[in-house]
Order: structure tokens, then C-alpha cells, then sequence
């Protein structure tokens, strides 16, 4: 019988400036991977590659063109130290995807006339340096007319923050060398468009059966230029999972610590909504209450998990997305049982019930000796205790009536344990527990209860203290319970997340531009359904520590999950 044969293509768009010589044209690179019945572990057999310098393995090199690399030193980290023409030290990422696919270990460039004919067969790539295309509709459509059916294209990186852009265009190109945000807003810009241009395509060729999808490239190139420290480890774990010595990541908490579970609740604490998610993978408001990727996503990618922890209470969550851990955190909940309630949130306790719904899940799927392995083996993080404070104690009447300060601090310490108790009990051996924020330096609070909210905007040492008493007597409790539990060999940790807040804020360290308000709105109340897309939004959330009035910005919470990352290392190893 004969086979049908499929065309995947992936199109890849780069933005040109003439005026830099080398920087990227305007691009066209073009995966065409053909489907073959016949092929017996993969179901790809051919790689054809079309495009500009990001794609081209030499065939400039064929050509009368000054735009060559082929000379040292390019080609550096290649086999054999080889000037092969392409634009880098290296290999391309056409390459790993050819090995990925299971079709060749390099792309050879088409004009290179000693390729044989099973090397032809294989793939090759067309790309050439320098090249551009216009009109891209136009040239899309060709292909569909040619039989494409799985089209899929990646937009701009953040031009900004190409060095040579950087170095023509910065006035600290010497020095900060930060990327020039007028360059990265055009991608912005652009992408978004393409996405709906993409969209018109499908929705014109559907009924060919066309697949076209559009691919991110700007937040992975900002990941890596915002967060390089984090790739490390990432790298190292990537090639050898099985030295990792974390099996899953589980979280307890507020909206510090929710990636969306309150989406699926019925509650007014909720973030999944523009422009939450703004600098999120495809600027997707996932229900996470920042800009973009929450501390604990970071954390999850240190010790080698998951990329994103994914919130427990989607029920499109495979076994295997299951098994790497979740999230069961609720926005606007607390370790006071009243604290949900006035929320309307999912509380600790239920988080709980929860976690011991998760582990008979598991139980179903991998045995219980397994699961019992996995959650021993598992990081357990826990954030909480600002709602009861903010939200609870200083602004209603009920516990206040009841309670001082130091007493209800000691109440909530008193919850906080039997939450940490009744993890130990379902098994949790390792253990982090986030202490409070300097909440006199949260934007709302400042606006609330200052006397100067709108000039000096200091922080308010009345609730910074309530968070230093509390964190004080968080530590005694930890380490009472190490002690107690150490027979378990129960790990307890604390996560100090004040003094690394404090840096940022008063001793403007990181250099932030703003510290005292939020990117979203007028950065003085805003906070869930006050952040909208209605509100203005700042155009570089990564200059402010704080994203809305309450919630830091993705970047504050890369810098978090770095300062955590000792203490992390000193409960898993």
C-alpha cells in the first residue's frame, strides 16, 4: 500500500535593520519534515531548511558574498575545531532538532557539491546569510499551495538585546550594556500582530487541513538573558536526570505560590486575565498574580523538576505532569482558618485534603511503595501568612478584638506547625517554609498608611516589624521541630524572603528603577481585579520590583529563587 506523506513545516521570522550590517535580515526558514509510514522509530525522514544566517550551514561559502563565516574563529566548539560557514561557535539549532528527529547528526548546506545522494536524501539546508523575504503572506501561501500542511513560525527575539544593537545604540554600552527597550518593544509589537496574521491563515486554509501555529521566541531569549544564573544548573541536570536528587516539587500557600488554582473556584481572587501573564510563554495569564513566572517556577527548573508547576486543580494534568508535583496554593488564603473565608479561597487544611487526594491518584497509578518513594524524595514548599495580616488581622475587627499582635503572631505559628505536622505525617521529609515579606514596603500598604503615599513613599516600620517578630518566632518554631522530627530525618528550612526584598527595595540593589510601586495601574492599589486590562501597564516590568500593589514582578522573583537556592541545596543533598 502506498504510504501518505505529510509536510510539518517550521517558519522561523526575524526582524532587519539595514543600517547594522550583520545583524538579521528580515527571515524565512522553513522546517519541511516529511512524514514516512515506512520509517521505523521516527516519523520524520527528510530536514529541509530555508532562511538567513540563523539557518545557513555554509552555503555562502559557495557564493560570491562578503557575508562568510568561514574562518576561525567560528566554528570553535565544532567537531574538529571546523570553520564549517555557519554563524557561530557551534552547532545550529537545526542541527539539534535533525538529531532530535532521528534523521542526521549536522545539516549540510545544498550547494555543497561532494554530497551524495543518500545524504541528499537525509536533508540539507537552502538557507543563506543576509537573505530576507517579502511579502510574507505571499510566500506562505506558496507553500500551502505546494502541499504544506504543519506550518509552524517563531516570532522576534528581543532585538534590544543584541549585543551589536546594545553597542550602537546605548549610551552605557561600556559599561551596564542593558538592552535598549525601543528595539525589543518593535518585536513586541510585531508578534502579536503575526500571531493574528497566523490565525487569519488557519482560519483560510482550514479546510486543506493546514495546521499553522505560531512559536515564542522572545520570553525563552529573555529567560536566558534575564535569568543566565538559572541555565546552569538546568544544562548539567538536563544531561544527566538520573543524578537529580529531587523526584517532585509540591506547594502550599497564597497567591504568591498559585499558578491558578483559584480559576477553578469560584472567588474574586483571580489573575487570568490580561495583563497578568504579560511576559508569561505566549503571554498567557495563567492565574499566576505576576508578570510571569512565579519563585517556585524557578525553583522547580533549579532542582531539575519541571519547568512550571502546574496548578493541582487542572484536571487536564497527565500522570506524568502529576508525578513531577503541582501546586495546591490558593490565592488569598492564610494559616488563620477566618483568612480563606473572607476570600472565599481554598484553605490550607483543604490544601491538605488536596495533597492526600493527589497521593491516592498516585497510589492508582505507580503503586504506593513508588509514591511513598516520590513524596520522601520531594521538595515541599510552603508561602503563606501575609493575608492574615493584611487582609485579616489589620484590617477587620474579629481577631483583632481577640488577639495582640504577639498573640495572634503566636496563633498563627501555632496553625503553622500543625500544617507542617500533618505533611510530616503523609510523608514530607524536606521541607522549606517562606517567611513573611517586609510588608510596610508593599505599594498597597504604603498607599493605605502613610502620610506621605504620594511623595516620599517610604515604608511603614509599624508592619515591617509585625513581619520581623513573626519571622523570628517562624525560625524557633522550624527548629523546634527539626528536632523533633529529626528521627523522621525530616529536614525543616527557613526561606528567608524579607532580607533579600529589603535589599532590593531600600538598599536598590539589582537596580530597579521603581520600588515602591507597581508596574500595573497607577501602582498604588491595584492588585487582582484592579489590575484589568483596562489598566496602564509599564512598558519594562523588569525595572520595578513590584508587578501590581502586592504581587513582585517575574523578575523579583528570579532574584528570590536564586537567594533560596543554598538553603534548597542544604534539604536535598
Amino acid at each position: 500500500m502506498k504510504s501518505t506523506i505529510h509536510y510539518p513545516y517550521l517558519i522561523k521570522m526575524h526582524f532587519s535593520y539595514s543600517y547594522i550590517f550583520l545583524l538579521h535580515l528580515l527571515v524565512l526558514i522553513f522546517f519541511i519534515l516529511k512524514a514516512h509510514a515506512q520509517k521505523h522509530n521516527s516519523l520524520v525522514s527528510t530536514i529541509l531548511v530555508f532562511g538567513d544566517s540563523t539557518a545557513d550551514p555554509g552555503n555562502n561559502n559557495h557564493i560570491l558574498t562578503p557575508i562568510k563565516s568561514n574562518f576561525k574563529p567560528y566554528g570553535r566548539e565544532f567537531p574538529n575545531h571546523v570553520s564549517t560557514g555557519r554563524f557561530t561557535n557551534g552547532k545550529l539549532i537545526y542541527d539539534f532538532i535533525a538529531k532530535h528527529v532521528g534523521v542526521k547528526e549536522y545539516v549540510p548546506p545544498y550547494l555543497d557539491q561532494s554530497l551524495s545522494i543518500e545524504e541528499l536524501k537525509t536533508g540539507v539546508s537552502f538557507a543563506s546569510a543576509g537573505t530576507g523575504i517579502d511579502p510574507f503572506t505571499a510566500q506562505l501561501s506558496e507553500l500551502l499551495d505546494q502541499g504544506a500542511r504543519k506550518i509552524a513560525m517563531a516570532g522576534l527575539p528581543p532585538l534590544g538585546c543584541l549585543p551589536s544593537v546594545i553597542t550602537l545604540n546605548s549610551n552605557d554600552a561600556f559599561s551596564k550594556r542593558d538592552c535598549i527597550d525601543s528595539f525589543s518593544s518593535i518585536a513586541r509589537d510585531y508578534n502579536p500582530k503575526l500571531q493574528n496574521k497566523l490565525n487569519d491563515m488557519q482560519n483560510s486554509f482550514a479546510n486543506l487541513g493546514s495546521r499553522i501555529v505560531y512559536l515564542e521566541a522572545y520570553k525563552p531569549f529573555m529567560d536566558i538573558i534575564q535569568y543566565k544564573k538559572l541555565y546552569a544548573p538546568i544544562l548539567i541536570q538536563a544531561q544527566s536526570k538520573k543524578n537529580s536528587l529531587v523526584s517532585a516539587i509540591f506547594i502550599f500557600g497564597d497567591s504568591t505560590a498559585d499558578p491558578g488554582n483559584n480559576n477553578y473556584i469560584s472567588t474574586p481572587f483571580k489573575s487570568n486575565f490580561s495583563p497578568y501573564g504579560k511576559d508569561f510563554l505566549n503571554h498567557v495569564p495563567t492565574g499566576r498574580f505576576t508578570n510571569g513566572m512565579l519563585a517556585n517556577d524557578f525553583i522547580a527548573r533549579y532542582v531539575g523538576v519541571k519547568e512550571y508547576v502546574p496548578p493541582y486543580l487542572d484536571q487536564s494534568l497527565s500522570i506524568e505532569e502529576l508525578k513531577t508535583g503541582v501546586s495546591f496554593a490558593s490565592a488569598g488564603t492564610g494559616f488563620d482558618p477566618l483568612t480563606p473565608k473572607i476570600s472565599i479561597v481554598i484553605s490550607l487544611s483543604k490544601q491538605i485534603e488536596y495533597f492526600k487526594e493527589y497521593q491516592e491518584k498516585m497510589e492508582a497509578a505507580i503503586g504506593k511503595e513508588q509514591t511513598q518513594n516520590l513524596i520522601k524524595e520531594a521538595l515541599f514548599i510552603i508561602s503563606a501568612g501575609t493575608n492574615d495580616f493584611v487582609v485579616n488581622y489589620n484590617t477587620l475587627p474579629i481577631r483583632s478584638k481577640s488577639y495582640t499582635l504577639s498573640t495572634y503572631t503566636d496563633f498563627l505559628l501555632q496553625h503553622v506547625q500543625l500544617f507542617l505536622q500533618k505533611l510530616v505525617d503523609h510523608g514530607a521529609r524536606r521541607i522549606g517554609m517562606v517567611g513573611l515579606p517586609p510588608m510596610g514596603c508593599l505599594p498597597i500598604v504604603i498607599t493605605l498608611h502613610s502620610d506621605n503615599a504620594f511623595s516620599k513613599r517610604n515604608c511603614i516600620e509599624f508592619y515591617s516589624s509585625i513581619a520581623r517578630d513573626y519571622n523570628s518566632k517562624l525560625q524557633n518554631k522550624l527548629n523546634d521541630m527539626q528536632i523533633k522530627f529529626a528521627n523522621l530525618g525530616s529536614r525543616f528550612a527557613y526561606l528567608d524572603i524579607y532580607g533579600p526584598l529589603m535589599d532590593m527595595i531600600v538598599g536598590h540593589k539589582y537596580d530597579f528603577e521603581k520600588a515602591n510601586y507597581g508596574c500595573c495601574g497607577t501602582g498604588l492599589l491595584e492588585g487582582a481585579f484592579l489590575c484589568n486590562p483596562s489598566s496602564y501597564v509599564c512598558k519594562n516590568a523588569s525595572k520595578y520590583v513590584f508587578w501590581d500593589s502586592i504581587h513582585p514582578t517575574e523578575k523579583t522573583y528570579y532574584l528570590i529563587s536564586q537567594t533560596f537556592q543554598p538553603t534548597i541545596d542544604s534539604i536535598t543533598k
